[in-house]
């Protein structure tokens, strides 16, 4: 057809449910590419390939932002949930360990912010959220990553080092700001501060190894432009030592007091 995008995606099982989440694609779990016909051949890419082919060549994937869509359903529970926090929800990930970004370095930006953090995420660096009692645990609560892509397309901005979150929410389409080291890798180079392969995500840089520090006064400024474009409204106050729990009649992650 006119679609020069392909039609299947061809690679490992454990990315599966990512390509799930991009619409109209097929999904063949395969170590390699192995296309039906002469006449697919050309369709047959691998998805670790895609995002480094010329936009010319990999036409609407990585280029037509978005290109992951949410769950209906999933998007559906978690704007439930959502609904009622005060606005804007910013999307926070983190590090498990140094050099990393730990959650602790965000304490200048955080402080006083008027809105709500979500932390989106769901491994073993939760355990940092103990000191954290005002930040919503979405992560404890995520089934598989359709959670994931469900919470970053209900709130108004992301912030985070390299990681799956942070890809997820370039590839939503939603703004926010990624944390790097010296050296990233080449999916977070970026012009003029906004990353190439995700347009909606501004790059910035620590200049030395683990001195996160001197991000945090250039991420208020950054974060508050972000709010503004996509609208999030500061009310007065926060989400005032607040978690999240299970609702027992919907499903629904739904909040309570402490």
């Amino acid at each position: 057809g006119d679609d020069p995008r392909p039609q299947s995606v061809f690679a490992n099982s454990t990315l599966a449910e990512i390509v799930a989440l991009i619409p109209d694609r097929d999904f063949t779990a395969l170590d390699a590419p192995r296309a039906a016909s002469d006449a697919h051949r050309i369709n047959a890419i691998p998805l670790s390939s895609i995002v480094s082919l010329p936009k010319a060549v990999r036409g609407g994937v990585n280029s037509a932002i978005p290109y992951l869509k949410a769950n209906d359903a999933q998007q559906a529970k978690w704007r439930r949930s959502l609904d009622d926090l005060p606005r804007p929800i910013v999307a926070l990930s983190w590090d498990a360990t140094r050099p990393g970004l730990l959650l602790e370095d965000f304490r200048p930006v955080l402080t006083g912010f008027s809105g709500t953090v979500v932390s989106v995420v769901w491994d073993e660096s939760r355990h940092q959220l103990a000191q954290w009692p005002e930040i919503i645990d979405a992560g404890a609560h995520f089934t598989d990553l359709g959670d994931l892509a469900a919470v970053l397309a209900e709130v108004d901005a992301a912030i985070g080092p390299d990681g799956l979150a942070m890809h997820f929410a370039g590839a939503l389409g939603l703004r926010g700001a990624v944390l790097s080291l010296p050296n990233p890798s080449w999916y977070w180079h970026a012009n003029s501060g906004d990353d190439i392969w995700y347009p909606s995500i501004k790059v910035m840089k620590t200049r030395q190894f683990g001195h996160w520090s001197e991000l945090m006064s250039q991420l208020q400024p950054v974060l508050s432009a972000f709010l503004e474009e996509t609208g999030g409204i500061k009310n007065a106050g926060g989400a005032d030592d607040k978690t999240m729990a299970a609702d027992s009649t919907t499903g629904d992650p739904e909040l309570k007091e402490h």
